[in-house]
């Protein structure tokens, strides 16, 4: 099964890093338990990579009131 990969990039021109870097953000919904390979082919669209990071799981979302949220 294959879910959407993200891709957002921003740089010097958003007033967010030094001029010639550029900050990527790729992302999609986890659908196994190899995340790294699911995002693959948008890190392959970046070329050379400096630093990385990832964030492999989340709390669910809460409203204003405090009250949890169900995911469906």
């Amino acid at each position: 099964m294959y879910t959407d990969i993200y891709v957002a990039m921003v740089s010097s021109t958003h007033n967010v890093c030094a001029k010639d870097i550029y900050i990527a953000i790729v992302s999609t919904i986890v659908e196994t338990d190899k995340p790294e390979m699911e995002i693959a082919p948008g890190l392959q669209l970046l070329g050379s990579i400096y630093d990385k990071f990832s964030i492999h799981s989340s709390p669910p979302p809460v409203n204003f009131q405090g009250v949890n949220i169900p995911v469906l």
